[in-house]
């Protein structure tokens, strides 16, 4: 299946309208944690 680049302006815009909720915890950066740390000491190059 192929999309024309007419579909996928349509597509976004009906995507666009819908309403979409994200947890805080997904969003990034919480800023009242540290910073995640490495879990292993070893790092690659």
């Amino acid at each position: 299946m192929f999309f024309t680049f007419e579909d996928v302006v349509r597509l976004s815009r009906v995507f666009r309208r819908r309403p979409c909720s994200v947890s805080d915890e997904l969003r990034g950066w919480h800023w009242d944690e540290y910073p995640l740390a490495p879990a292993y000491n070893v790092r690659v190059s």
